[in-house]
C-alpha cells in the first residue's frame, strides 16, 4: 500500500513537471520568435528601439522621430509588452508620449488594425514599426479614438496643424495641457535659434553682386544684412515684413555708405503700406547714423 501510494505521488510530481515543462515550453516559443522578429529588424532611420533589460526581450520601447508631415520634428516612444501567447496573440502597444492625435488618445491607446482584429501570427515587430510610422505620416480620421482631433483633421486641415505644433512645442489644446516633445530641446543661446534662420549661427560673407554694381567694388555686408539679404531673396514679402525690425536694428551698426544698398534691395519686396513706414523709419535712422 505504501509502494502504490509512493507511485502516484511521483506519477503526480511528474504530471506537474510535464505541466511546468509545457508552459515553459510555450515561453520558449515566444522568446524564440520577438529574437527572431528583431534579428530581422528592418528600421527606418525615423525609428529606434531601446532594450533597458537586454535580458528582457518581451518587453521594450520604441521612439519614432517624424522627419515629414505633420509631426515632422517630434520625439514619441511607444511601450511594447510581448505576451507569451506572441506570434498568436499581438503585443500590447501604447504611446507614452501624450500627442494630439486621432488615433492615439489621451491614454495612449493606439488605434491600428494590425494590433486588432488584422492581427495574423505571420506578422511581426517590423510590420507594427511601419504601421505605426505611417500613423504619423496618415492620420486616419475615419477610425479615430480622439473624436474631437479627427473631427479638425476632416473640417479645418490648417487648423488641425497648427494644434499639433502648438502641442509639441507643449500647450494647451482646448483644456487639454500637452508636454513638449519635440526631438531638439532648444536652451540658452540655442533657443534663439529657428529650424531655418539663426542670428547667433556663424556666417561667412560672400560677395553680393547687387551691392557689387551699387558700390561700384566687391562688398562684403556684415553679420546681420546678408543673412536678411538672403532670407528676403528666399522668402519674399512675407519674410521681409517679418524681419522688418531687426533690419532696422542691423542699419543702425552699419556705416551710413551701406545702407542705401540694403535698402534699395529690401523696399521693394514690402507692401505699400509698409512701405510708407519703413520709408520714415529709415529716415530716422540716416539722420541718426549721419
Amino acid at each position: 500500500m505504501i509502494k502504490l501510494f509512493s507511485l502516484k505521488q511521483q506519477k503526480k510530481d511528474e504530471e506537474s513537471a510535464g505541466g511546468t515543462k509545457g508552459s515553459s515550453k510555450k515561453a520558449s516559443a515566444a522568446q524564440l520568435r520577438i529574437q527572431k522578429d528583431i534579428n530581422e529588424l528592418n528600421l527606418p532611420k525615423t525609428c529606434e528601439i531601446d532594450f533597458s533589460d537586454h535580458d528582457d526581450l518581451l518587453n521594450f520601447k520604441l521612439v519614432i522621430c517624424p522627419d515629414e508631415g505633420f509631426y515632422k520634428a517630434g520625439k514619441f516612444v511607444f511601450s511594447f509588452k510581448v505576451g507569451q501567447g506572441y506570434p498568436h496573440d499581438p503585443p500590447k502597444v501604447k504611446c507614452e508620449t501624450m500627442v494630439y492625435h486621432p488615433n492615439i488618445d489621451l491614454e495612449g491607446n493606439v488605434c491600428l488594425n494590425i494590433l486588432r482584429e488584422d492581427w495574423k501570427p505571420v506578422l511581426t515587430i517590423n510590420s507594427i514599426i511601419y504601421g505605426l510610422q505611417y500613423l504619423f505620416l496618415e492620420p486616419n480620421p475615419e477610425d479615430p479614438l480622439n473624436k474631437e482631433a479627427a473631427e479638425v483633421l476632416q473640417n479645418n486641415r490648417r487648423l488641425f496643424e497648427q494644434n499639433v505644433q502648438r502641442s509639441m512645442r507643449g500647450g494647451y489644446i482646448g483644456s487639454t495641457y500637452f508636454e513638449r516633445c519635440l526631438k531638439i530641446e532648444l536652451s540658452g543661446s540655442a533657443a534663439r535659434e529657428t529650424t531655418t534662420f539663426s542670428l547667433s549661427r556663424p556666417y561667412n560673407p560672400s560677395p553680393c553682386p547687387i551691392l557689387e554694381r551699387l558700390q561700384g567694388s566687391t562688398a562684403q555686408a556684415s553679420h546681420c544684412s546678408m543673412p536678411l539679404l538672403a532670407l528676403v531673396g528666399a522668402r519674399g514679402a512675407r519674410a521681409a515684413q517679418f524681419f522688418l525690425p531687426v533690419l532696422s536694428l542691423a542699419c543702425l551698426e552699419m556705416p551710413s555708405p551701406q545702407i542705401a544698398p540694403v535698402v534699395l534691395v529690401y523696399l521693394p519686396h514690402l507692401h505699400p503700406p509698409l512701405f510708407f513706414c519703413f520709408v520714415f523709419f529709415f529716415c530716422l535712422i540716416f539722420f541718426h547714423a549721419v
